[in-house]
């Protein structure tokens, strides 16, 4: 009752729309997504998921061009699979098929997205490709945070990169994040016509801190 009475808390305060997948695909509420039957296009075909990817995002798409597209540093709409397994490869990362045009990786270290040692590792990254095979989707998460610090560095990066959010809930401040459950909720999102990104952080009990970054082409 407390997984669910949280995420209904918290999918209401990030007004819909893939937000709320996202927060589906947080530790806290797998219990739940797989209580409904699991991922819904866990088992579908690239092709068949392809229009409903691209209908949910001309309905959120805005008006202006990104000023960035940042992606944890891989390049939206230009980096292929091809050369995902090869930075894979390079990187010593560990990374499998989950379905076609989903790859998964596990326990990515910092060193291999550019990140500091300090951030700590990267506990789960997906990559998502069209019917080209060119990537369009950047995901991570990243759960027992060694510090509130982390969520705030990638919080300030994007911002400075993208600029001011189009849409915010809570705060990246040390004592908002020091809450638990949904009061502990910051996020922050962009919707441009080129380019969707989101980053939500949320304390729980079983896994600390938990930070999740989304990244996604909007082009056509």
């Amino acid at each position: 009752m407390r997984i669910k009475r949280a995420l209904a808390i918290t999918a209401g305060s990030l007004a819909a729309g893939v937000a709320a997948v996202g927060v589906l695909h947080m530790p806290f509420a797998r219990g739940l997504l797989m209580s409904v039957g699991g991922c819904p296009v866990g088992h579908a075909k690239l092709a068949e998921i392809e229009p409903a990817r691209r209908a949910a995002i001309a309905a959120e798409r805005g008006l202006e061009a990104a000023p960035a597209r940042p992606a944890l540093g891989f390049e939206l709409d230009r980096t292929t699979l091809a050369q995902t397994r090869a930075w894979a490869e390079g990187t010593h990362v560990a990374c499998e098929d989950v379905r076609e045009g989903l790859l998964r990786c596990k326990g990515v270290p910092s060193a291999a997205l550019g990140l500091s040692d300090s951030d700590g590792p990267v506990s789960e990254l997906y990559f998502g490709f069209d019917t080209h095979g060119r990537l369009v989707d950047v995901s991570t998460m990243r759960m027992h945070l060694p510090s509130s610090g982390v969520a705030r560095d990638v919080q300030g990066k994007l911002v400075s990169e993208v600029g001011a959010p189009h849409q915010t809930s809570g705060s990246f401040d040390e004592a908002h994040l020091a809450r638990e459950g949904a009061q502990s909720l910051a996020s922050l999102r962009y919707r441009y016509k080129d380019y969707f990104a989101e980053v939500i952080a949320m304390r729980f009990a079983g896994d600390g801190l938990v930070l999740r970054e989304h990244y996604m082409s909007a082009n056509d």
